[in-house]
């Protein structure tokens, strides 16, 4: 294809060759790649336009239900700011090295817990084992023990257990030589 005796660019090696790579497959489809995403940076841009049209009324509408929110917390008796500089004086403390070390020590000791408590178990087993092996029988003594317990904590029994003491420091045998509970 000559024009006013040009060669055109079909006419030349490198013609044909862009030309052949231009028709083949892989280019029209790579074409066809970059056509989408295009397509789809379109919509993008045009959602992002509609976005920052709207943005002050956004804005205003946010800054209402926030308004409204605290105006509520406030009726209510709640101050957002003391409660929120609270929240983060927590949150600092909650956060710092040494806490979390301590809360790591706890989670540890609660993990262990259960053996622990396994432990404990198992030495009062042994003990009841060892005791009842000496004659001695615990529940007995433990219930006759909470029984005197309940007897000297009733109200009528304390009661009279001051009146024995006042008795007692009007004594004169016992006065003289001093009170060891309050004359």
């Amino acid at each position: 294809m000559t024009k006013n005796g040009n060669r055109g660019w079909l006419d030349t090696a490198e013609g044909q060759q862009l030309q052949e790579r231009l028709t083949s497959e892989k280019t029209l489809h790579a074409i066809n790649h970059l056509l989408d995403r295009i397509d789809t940076l379109e919509q993008t841009v045009d959602r992002l336009a509609t976005i920052i049209e709207r943005g002050p009324g956004l804005m205003s509408m946010a800054a209402d239900i926030v308004d409204e929110t605290y105006n509520k917390a406030s009726v209510k008796g709640i101050n957002i700011e003391e409660r929120l500089g609270g929240a983060l004086e927590i949150a600092e403390k909650l956060t710092s090295p040494a806490m979390v070390s301590q809360l790591n020590s706890v989670l540890e000791l609660a993990n262990k817990a259960p053996g622990l408590v396994s432990m404990v178990a198992d030495m009062a087993d042994d003990a009841v084992k060892q005791a009842s092996n000496k004659g001695i029988n615990l529940e007995e003594r433990l219930g006759g023990a909470l029984e005197i317990a309940e007897k000297l904590t009733s109200p009528a029994m304390v009661s009279q257990l001051n009146s024995v003491l006042e008795l007692a420091n009007k004594a004169p045998w016992f006065g003289k030589h001093g009170s060891r509970y309050g004359g």
